[in-house]
């Protein structure tokens, strides 16, 4: 599996994604193949290229390289998603297989099975709320007050989340100290 972390670790709000990521528990490489699976390690590499505007290559692209090189059975990405209801902020997870879509699909951003070759998973927490019909400008976002500590403690749930869903062998406490 592939771990995405989608997003800005520089820009709180949308650095979920980096966060997360940081705290996936790799087995890529660290043993042969069959090895890591006589262990009851499913095989899982991550990576986190940051934003589109600081690499200069689309993440659709990026990742279509990635794909051809790792040949990964499923990708999963995390990321900061936009909510359009304030009480969902920092307080749910959404989780898709249909792929990931920013804010506004018609951009063509979309990471899906149909661009990359294989299933797209996403999951994540809304940390932000467009806020333009409340102010009357367009661009403006609505964070939570506490946002530092909704990222900080949603991050930390999501990895262990996904170590557990993909080394269901190990156990909580086995994950935490691997991962970190």
């Amino acid at each position: 599996v592939l771990v995405v972390g989608v997003g800005n670790r520089r820009v709180t709000a949308d650095a979920l994604g980096p966060r997360s990521a940081g705290g996936v528990l790799v087995t890529r490489g660290l043993a042969p193949q069959n090895e890591a699976a006589s262990l009851g390690l499913r095989e899982v590499a991550c990576v986190s290229p940051g934003a589109s505007g600081a690499t200069g290559i689309p993440l659709v692209q990026l990742l279509a390289g990635v794909v051809r090189a790792v040949k990964p059975a499923a990708i999963l990405c995390i990321d900061s998603l936009c909510t359009s209801d304030p009480a969902r902020l920092g307080r749910t997870v959404q989780i898709s297989d249909t792929g990931l879509c920013p804010a506004r699909p018609e951009s063509g951003k979309c990471i899906t099975r149909a661009m990359l070759g294989v299933p797209v998973l996403a999951v994540g927490i809304p940390t932000m709320m467009e806020a333009d019909e409340a102010v009357g400008r367009p661009g403006f976002v609505i964070t939570p007050r506490e946002l530092d500590s909704v990222v900080k403690k949603g991050s930390n749930l999501l990895a262990l989340a996904i170590n557990k869903a993909l080394q269901q062998k190990l156990s909580i406490a086995e994950l935490c100290y691997l991962a970190n």
